[in-house]
This record gives C-alpha cells, sequence and structure tokens, in this order.
C-alpha cells in the first residue's frame, strides 16, 4: 500500500523492537519500549496552514530522524513499521 501524508504528516519506518529479553525471556507489547528513530518514507506536499501560508517540508525520503515517541501513530491499515507524524515533532535529524 502506497501512501501520500497530507498536512505536515510524514511517514516513519521504524525498526522492530526485541521481543525477548537477552536471558530469552518475552516481553509483552504493552511492556516494550515505543521506538524514537526512524527512517522517512514519505512527506506531505506543501500546505496551507491555519494563517494561510504555505508551508512545504524540511523532510526528504531517506533521512533518518529522531522523533517524540508520544507524538507517531501507528495506522491499523499499513505496515506494522510504519508510523505517521508531524513534522513539527521531530526532534532531529540523524546524519551518518
Amino acid at each position: 500500500m502506497k501512501i501520500q501524508p497530507l498536512n505536515g504528516f510524514c511517514a516513519i519506518r521504524v525498526g522492530r523492537t526485541e521481543e525477548r529479553t537477552a536471558s530469552g525471556l518475552y516481553i509483552p507489547d504493552k511492556a516494550q519500549v515505543r521506538p524514537t528513530t526512524g527512517e522517512v518514507v514519505a512527506v506531505s506536499l506543501p500546505y496551507e496552514n491555519e494563517h494561510g501560508v504555505v508551508v512545504s517540508t524540511n523532510l526528504k525520503i531517506g533521512m533518518k530522524v529522531i522523533f517524540n515517541k508520544f507524538a507517531a501513530e501507528q495506522i491499523e491499515q499499513m505496515d506494522s513499521g510504519v508510523l505517521m507524524a508531524k513534522e513539527k515533532e521531530m526532534i532531529g535529524i540523524i546524519d551518518e
């Protein structure tokens, strides 16, 4: 499924979290730490904000980003490794 984010949102692919500890114990979904880094896979087209100003994104597909772990939303219809978040919720860009 292909998605085109709107209104300043971006789609971020995150890595899978560990489901077991080093000693082999299973970690339930509710206890797993939410990821805070990922790769941008889709960005919003330029859009008009609430003040009537056209805003374009600074993010590019392929950038690695750090985001607030409570800002990203899991979309049920999408691949489980893709989250949606507003660009303004990005904390930084990882430069490798």
